[in-house]
C-alpha cells in the first residue's frame, strides 16, 4: 500500500516545488501536475520514457552492439546457442569470462571468472533456464576486473553514482558457510524487499556453482578471518557521486541518449571510477530501464543525491508547477450562467476550458459527455484531462460538507448569492457547505464573496487568500470598509463594473446591460472578479468586455 522509495523520492521532490500530485492506481502510477500540464511517473519511468528505448534496453546483446558503435567500452563477446558453443566464444576473446541470460535482470542468473569449458558448461544451463520464454542462447563476454558500479543519468546529466560490494562471510573456524550466512542474514538492514538497504545473502545455483569451483560447500568451515565470496556485484551501498571522472560522465550520458532512454540506470565496472574507463579496462556492462533509486536516496555509506529533483525538473523545467487555474463555484441557481461566463473570459486568454456542471463536463473542442457519481469524481476528471488549460467546477455544498473537495486546492472560489442565502439549507449547514471551498483558496488566490453573506466573518478568517467581496446594489459601507483595509471589491456604479483594490479603482464600462435577460447583469460581477483573479488584466477584460457587445 505505501509507494515505494523510488516513487517517494520523486513526490517528496514534487511537493517541494509545490507540484500537485495523484495516486492514479494501487501501484506506482502517479499523476504530477494537471490537465494539459500533467506528466505521469511509474517508479523511475516517466511518460516521456521510450518504451523503444526499454526495449532495446532488455537486449543485452543489442544494447552492447549499439553502444560499441558510439565508443562506449564495452565487453567483447557475443551470443551462444550451445554449451561448445559458448567454450569457443571464450576461447575466441580470451579466459576469464561470464555468462549471463540475454534478457533477465537483477542479476539473475549470471556466472563471473569462468576459467575453463567445464564451468562454462554449467553456468550454460543456469543462465539459459532464466531467459524469458521464446528466448534462446546466452551471452559470453570478457570478465571485466574491479568494483561494480551504479551511475544514473537523468535527461543530458549525470546525477549520481553509487559503488557495490560483494557479499561476503568471514569465517570464525567454527561454524559453516550456511551458519556464517545465516549470522549475516540476522542484520537487521537485510531484507527480501528491495525497500531494503541490504538483500539477503542466498545460496543460490549460482552462489553453488561458485563455492564448489573454489572447493567450498555449504558444510565447509572456513577458517577464523578468511573471507569468502557468496555472490560476486551484491549490494550497492556507498555513494561515489562526487568522485566520478567526468569522462565517465560523459560515456554514462551518451550511452543512455544511444539507448533512448530519458532515465537510466548503468552497470559499470571499474577499478577506480575516478579515472576514464578506457585507461583501466573499464566497461559498461549493462543499461537499465525504470533503475530503482534507493541506493542514491539512502546509501549505507556517504550522502544522498538529489534524484527525485533531477527527474522532476525533467518534467517540469525552469520552475514549472504543471499547475492550471482551478475555480470552484458554490452550487446553485446561479452557479451554471457564473461558470459559463468564467469559461468565456478565460477562453479570449486562448485557454481550452473544460467545466463541470451538474453531471455534465464539456470540454472545448469536445462533445459534452455525462459522466455519474460526485462532484469529486467530475472535478479529477477534469484535473485528468490532458486538454484541459483551466477547470471550472460546481460544488454543491451538501456533498462538500460531507465529503471534501475532489481537489487540492481552489485558485479561485466563487460564493453567489443565492447560493450564500439559500432559503433552502439553514444558514449553519450552508457555511459548512462553503467552507472547504474558501478553505481551499491557496494564499495567492482568491475567494469571490457576497457582502451580504451570511457569517461573513468567518469566511474571512478562514480565507488564506485574497476575498473580494461584491455587491449588487452598489458600493456599500462593508465593501468601503473592506477596501479601506486593503481589500478587494467588485461593484456596480451606474454604467459601469468597478474592481477595487487597496486604494486603486478599476472601471469597465457596461452600458446598456439589462438586469434580466439571458445572462442576468449581476452575474457579471462575480464573473469578472473571477477572471481578474485567475489572471486576465483589467485591461483585457475591457477589450473583452467591449469585443462582445457589452459596452460603447
Amino acid at each position: 500500500m505505501r509507494l515505494g522509495p523510488s516513487t517517494r523520492a520523486i513526490l517528496h521532490a514534487a511537493a517541494v516545488r509545490n507540484v500537485p500530485f495523484r495516486r492514479l492506481t494501487s501501484e506506482s502510477l502517479v499523476q504530477l501536475g494537471e490537465g494539459a500540464r500533467q506528466h505521469r511517473i511509474w517508479t523511475a519511468e516517466t511518460d516521456e520514457t521510450s518504451s523503444i528505448g526499454e526495449d532495446i534496453a532488455q537486449d543485452k546483446e543489442l544494447t552492447k552492439k549499439l553502444l560499441r558503435n558510439v565508443g562506449v567500452p564495452v565487453p567483447q563477446g557475443r551470443v551462444a546457442y550451445t554449451a561448445d558453443e559458448a567454450c569457443a566464444v571464450a576461447r575466441e576473446i580470451g579466459f576469464p569470462v561470464v555468462l549471463k541470460p540475454r534478457d533477465a535482470n537483477h542479476g539473475r542468473g549470471i556466472s563471473f571468472d569462468l576459467m575453463t569449458c567445464g564451468e562454462i558448461a554449467e553456468a550454460f544451463d543456469l543462465a539459459h533456464r532464466e531467459n524469458k520464454a521464446g528466448t534462446t542462447g546466452v551471452i559470453v563476454e570478457t570478465f571485466a576486473r574491479g568494483q561494480a558500479h551504479r551511475l544514473l543519468v537523468v535527461g543530458n546529466r549525470l546525477i549520481a553514482a553509487a559503488r557495490g560490494q560483494n557479499d561476503v562471510v568471514s569465517g570464525d573456524g567454527r561454524s559453516t558457510l550456511a551458519e556464517l550466512i545465516e549470522e549475516v542474514n540476522r542484520d537487521p538492514l537485510r531484507g527480501e524487499n528491495y525497500t531494503d538497504l541490504l538483500g539477503m545473502i542466498k545460496l543460490d545455483e549460482v552462489s553453488l556453482v561458485m563455492l564448489k569451483r573454489k572447493g567450498l560447500t555449504p558444510e565447509s568451515i572456513p577458517a577464523a578471518e578468511q573471507e569468502v565470496v557468496v555472490r560476486v556485484n551484491g549490494d550497492l551501498t556507498t555513494d561515489v557521486t562526487g568522485q566520478v571522472h567526468p569522462a565517465v560522465a560523459e560515456r554514462a550520458v551518451l550511452a543512455a541518449q544511444t539507448i533512448g532512454l530519458n532515465i537510466a540506470g548503468l552497470d559499470v565496472v571499474a577499478e577506480d571510477i575516478g579515472r576514464p574507463l578506457e585507461e583501466q579496462g573499464g566497461m559498461l556492462i549493462e543499461v537499465n530501464a525504470g533503475p530503482g533509486l534507493l541506493m542514491h536516496v539512502e546509501p549505507l555509506y556517504g550522502h544522498p543525491q538529489p534524484v527525485g529533483d533531477a527527474i522532476v525538473e525533467l518534467m517540469f523545467p525552469s520552475g514549472a508547477d504543471g499547475r492550471i487555474p482551478i475555480i470552484g463555484i458554490a452550487g446553485g441557481s446561479e452557479a451554471s450562467q457564473i461558470g459559463l461566463l468564467i469559461a468565456g473570459l478565460l477562453r479570449k486568454l486562448g485557454r481550452r476550458v473544460g467545466i463541470t456542471l451538474g453531471c455534465e463536463i464539456s470540454v472545448d473542442g469536445q462533445r459534452p459527455y455525462l459522466l455519474r457519481g460526485s462532484d469529486q469524481d467530475r472535478i479529477r476528471s477534469l484535473l485528468l484531462h490532458p486538454c484541459v488549460e483551466a477547470a471550472i467546477f460546481e460544488s454543491q455544498p451538501d456533498e462538500a460538507r460531507l465529503h471534501g473537495l475532489g481537489c487540492e486546492r481552489c485558485d479561485v472560489s466563487v460564493l453567489s448569492s443565492l447560493a450564500a442565502a439559500s432559503p433552502s439549507a439553514s444558514s449553519e449547514n450552508l457555511l459548512h457547505g462553503v467552507l472547504p471551498l474558501v478553505r481551499a483558496v491557496p494564499p495567492e488566490g482568491a475567494a469571490i464573496v457576497p457582502a451580504d453573506a451570511p457569517h461573513i466573518d468567518q469566511l474571512l478568517s478562514a480565507c488564506r487568500g485574497h476575498m473580494i467581496l461584491y455587491s449588487t446594489v452598489g458600493e456599500t459601507a462593508r465593501l468601503r470598509e473592506h477596501q479601506g483595509r486593503g481589500g478587494r471589491v467588485a461593484f456596480f456604479l451606474h454604467d459601469s463594473l468597478i474592481l477595487g483594490t487597496g486604494p486603486n479603482a478599476f472601471f469597465l464600462p457596461l452600458k446598456g446591460i439589462e438586469s434580466s435577460g439571458p445572462i442576468e447583469r449581476e452575474h457579471w460581477l462575480p464573473a469578472v472578479a473571477a477572471a481578474w483573479s485567475a489572471g486576465v488584466p483589467i485591461e483585457l477584460l475591457r477589450e473583452i468586455l467591449a469585443s462582445m457587445g457589452l459596452s460603447d
